[in-house]
């Protein structure tokens, strides 16, 4: 979550994520990193290793702002 917590992104991204669990039967984190609108959680998950375990919960200006 590239958006500080308690935030609508927030909230909406960790209500994803308890379904989200729910459906895997198995825990999802949510971790937040914020700061550089957003640039931050964007760059840490374009570099992360490509497991297929970690996802990107932005709003459009995370996307369009930092593309």
């Amino acid at each position: 979550m590239p958006w500080p917590a308690g935030g609508l992104t927030d909230t909406f991204g960790r209500v994803i994520a308890n379904e989200l669990a729910t459906l895997l039967g198995q825990p999802v984190v949510v971790e937040n990193r914020t700061g550089a609108t957003g640039a931050i959680g964007v760059r840490y998950v374009a570099r992360s290793e490509p497991d297929g375990y970690t996802l990107l919960a932005p709003n459009t200006s995370s996307l369009i702002g930092n593309a």
